[in-house]
């Protein structure tokens, strides 16, 4: 009984912390949708892509369609400061990357990426990414 007692701080603790992060969860930007991307590879050639967002279970998933026919997917979290973090697989070869992005956050909506890349293949240099959102249909 005395370990159950002891407990019950922890779990009091671990309540609320999981519940701030569920009402922060969702004060967080917007950041569903699509965008237009522009981007370099670290090799200097240069490359157009269609990001789509959606989150699902909490958690933004992120999808590119590259202008060659690449698609890649990922993983986001993204910061209430205007941080957006992503780790993806790139295409065919299934590397690991990761994707360090500035947005640009007007009333709640991410609206704007400038992004800097790399992938996890021994190369030490980066690509650069920009996104900007798309215009809602009507």
């Amino acid at each position: 009984m005395r370990r159950l007692i002891a407990l019950l701080p922890v779990v009091a603790l671990a309540t609320s912390c999981a519940l701030r992060a569920q009402s922060g969860a969702a004060a967080a930007p917007a950041l569903d949708g699509t965008y237009d991307a522009a981007g370099t590879n670290p090799d200097g050639s240069a490359y157009v892509a269609v990001v789509s967002v959606r989150t699902l279970g909490g958690v933004p998933r992120v999808q590119w369609l590259v202008g060659d026919g690449t698609s890649m997917v990922g993983l986001a979290l993204l910061s209430d400061d205007g941080h957006l973090s992503v780790i993806f697989s790139a295409g065919a070869s299934g590397l690991a990357g990761l994707a360090a992005c500035a947005v640009d956050l007007r009333g709640g909506l991410v609206h704007a990426a400038s992004c800097r890349w790399l992938l996890a293949d021994g190369m030490a240099s980066a690509g650069t990414e920009t996104w900007r959102r798309r215009a809602a249909s009507a």
